[in-house]
């Protein structure tokens, strides 16, 4: 039995029909005064909600029907989202509150303080947590533990490198949902984003081949960006030197367009406390410019991290 939620593919494709897209795509075209060809194809795509998938799994799908063959593969579990309030036990989720063993102390990193831009040792806000329990059989058994929680501060900002970013491993036997009141600061975001998982695969040879073909984005076709677990992913800028094995991903996303999430028909809107209507920029995640936070195995045994965006 999964602990996540599944995605149901049949469900998007059919909520998003490829025939529809080349529609939407000839309107566009005619709009802005060029053509589309009859044999069209979306292309790939950075997955943030269902309408990403849909595009990848129809463009594959037609490239294989014309004959194509895409070649190895190697299996990969990615997440669309699901909007809540607040979501509980070891399951992957951006926001809300991490699943962490209490004994332990909070993670910390020199921060800004208020007054007179002092850096001082200051905990860190929770962003997300990755789950593995669904997963065992992608990644290695050596795992640190079952869930791997990122804590820093990425809010607003768009330069990787400047961030405080802390990684904590938490064994599931050990792990309970942290208190509302043991968080040490009041959430950026007034929901969590709860991850809905897919097993699906990356192509291993065929990247040039679909730049022969031209179709958009191709780096995003025969690997995913996404938040994803597994031994591939599309690297943004090139995988790190001193990768042995990558164990997971945690992709920016935008919550925009139809469909946002796979509980919400359109971008969600809420009274902020302050009184006004807030929507769209709280509803996305933005790691530097649409960029991820790679997990690996390096080549020593140890488990790292890269930051990487466009």
């Amino acid at each position: 039995m999964t602990i996540h939620e599944q995605v149901d593919l049949g469900r998007w494709l059919n909520e998003f029909p490829l025939e529809q897209m080349i529609e939407e795509k000839k309107s566009l075209g005619k709009k802005h005064g060029y053509e589309v060809r009859d044999d069209w194809l979306p292309g790939g795509s950075i997955i943030c909600g269902p309408k990403d998938l849909a595009e990848v799994e129809h463009t594959r799908r037609a490239i294989i029907s014309r004959g194509h063959d895409l070649g190895r593969t190697i299996p990969i579990d990615i997440f669309l989202w699901r909007i809540c309030h607040i979501s509980d036990g070891p399951i992957t989720r951006i926001g809300g509150r991490p699943f962490r063993d209490p004994s332990r102390p909070w993670p910390t990193a020199k921060r800004t303080g208020l007054v007179g831009k002092i850096e001082r040792e200051r905990p860190l806000p929770f962003l997300a947590q990755i789950s593995f329990l669904d997963s065992k059989d992608l990644v290695p058994n050596d795992l640190p533990g079952d869930v791997l929680c990122i804590y820093g501060d990425w809010y607003g900002k768009h330069d990787l490198a400047s961030q405080s970013l802390a990684l904590e491993w938490v064994d599931a036997g050990n792990g309970q949902d942290a208190r509302i009141v043991d968080l040490p600061e009041v959430p950026v975001w007034p929901f969590c984003a709860e991850g809905v998982i897919h097993r699906t695969v990356s192509y291993l040879d065929c990247y040039n081949m679909l730049l022969d073909l031209g179709v958009s984005m191709p780096y995003t076709l025969n690997s995913f960006q996404a938040t994803s677990i597994g031994q591939d992913a599309h690297f943004v800028q090139g995988e790190p030197s001193d990768l042995a094995t990558l164990v997971a991903t945690l992709s920016s996303f935008q919550g925009i367009g139809k469909w946002p999430f796979v509980n919400c028909p359109d971008v969600p809107r809420f009274t902020h406390p302050m009184g006004h209507q807030v929507e769209l920029d709280l509803f996305s995640m933005m790691l530097g410019d649409m960029g991820c936070l790679y997990f690996y195995k390096d080549k020593h045994g140890r488990y790292a991290m890269h930051e990487d965006c466009y």
